[in-house]
């Protein structure tokens, strides 16, 4: 697999160390990593992530996680991002950036990008005097959309990058590469197996409690659109 290539001209110190530890410390919280891991360094959790092999080499899935700085080779890096105006790519651009980071940055970064761009609607109940804003679309659901794209993307492809594009009427998160052959379209509304195309990214997610290793995140967001009577 393409994450388990070894990384050329990156060493440990070219990674955020902060962002290791706070893997560490989460994986620890979710019970998924042993406590002691604490008080590791952070070779030692890199191996304890798979991200390091038996030469003490890098592996590209520790780039991709965990770079303070993304080189241009690892073009597989890019998140942009779009707010148009109308309901097509032909309207005007509302907002239009693009961040060539690591995936725990692009996931803050994305976040910023949804919570200024994602309609509110304010609404009162009848025995309350305080207004309630929410969101047009669940937070929970775009996220688990999110992460889904970062874990299952088509990394080997240089070509491929991940896009949020938000309109009037909808939202699409976009991510390059195709459904494993085991999977149609059809299986994602339902219950089906977990079937990873980079285990040691999408392992790393697990650990710090951003993903389940059942298959659940696009039933989860039906789930989470349900809750909101979203369609």
């Amino acid at each position: 697999a393409w994450e388990s290539f070894i990384a050329d001209n990156y060493d440990i110190d070219d990674l955020d160390h902060e962002v290791i530890y706070r893997t560490a410390m989460d994986g620890i919280a979710e019970k998924r990593i042993p406590a002691s891991i604490a008080r590791a360094s952070v070779e030692k959790i890199l191996r304890q992530l798979d991200l390091i092999n038996e030469d003490g080499k890098l592996k590209k899935a520790a780039v991709v996680l965990f770079a303070k700085e993304i080189k241009s080779p690892y073009t597989q890096c890019w998140l942009k991002m779009a707010r148009f105006k109308g309901i097509n790519k032909t309207g005007d651009f509302i907002d239009n950036q693009r961040e060539h980071c690591n995936v725990f940055r692009m996931l803050e970064v994305a976040d910023n990008f949804l919570r200024k761009h994602l309609p509110i609607a304010s609404y009162f109940k009848p025995d309350q005097f305080k207004r309630i804003d929410k969101p047009a679309l669940p937070v929970r659901a775009v996220r688990e959309a999110l992460v889904n794209a970062i874990c299952h993307r088509d990394y080997k492809d240089q070509s491929g990058y991940i896009s949020i594009a938000i309109f009037d009427d909808k939202v699409e998160i976009w991510n390059n590469g195709t459904l494993p052959d085991k999977l149609q379209l059809k299986d994602l509304k339902h219950e089906h197996d977990s079937i990873l195309r980079n285990e040691i990214i999408a392992n790393v997610f697990y650990l710090r409690g951003y993903i389940e290793a059942w298959g659940t995140g696009t039933t989860n967001m039906i789930e989470f659109c349900k809750e909101d009577n979203i369609p």
